[in-house]
């Protein structure tokens, strides 16, 4: 090999290697990532809250109801005469 060949395989090796390093994240990358992540984790958290305080309520009160139907339902079976059974 001469000096010439030697020169061409230390630049090809080195593009290679800067190609394949360029597809790794660095440590800001991850970082950011990280950071983003907390971010969206806060959100979620803000959008369970939400739904929590608008649609728990509204199902408690939904099952209120139909539980005082089926009081008045039982009632109602009760009231029945025998007669029609």
């Amino acid at each position: 090999m001469n000096d010439e060949v030697i020169t061409d395989l230390k630049q090809f090796i080195s593009a290679e290697l800067s190609q394949r390093f360029a597809e790794v994240a660095t440590k800001k990358d991850i970082e950011r990532i990280e950071d983003r992540l907390v971010r969206v984790e806060d959100s979620v958290d803000e959008i369970r809250y939400t739904i929590e305080q608008s649609v728990f309520p509204y199902v408690a009160e939904v099952d209120d109801q139909v539980q005082g139907h089926g009081r008045r339902i039982t009632k109602l079976e009760r009231l029945k005469p025998k007669a029609a059974l």
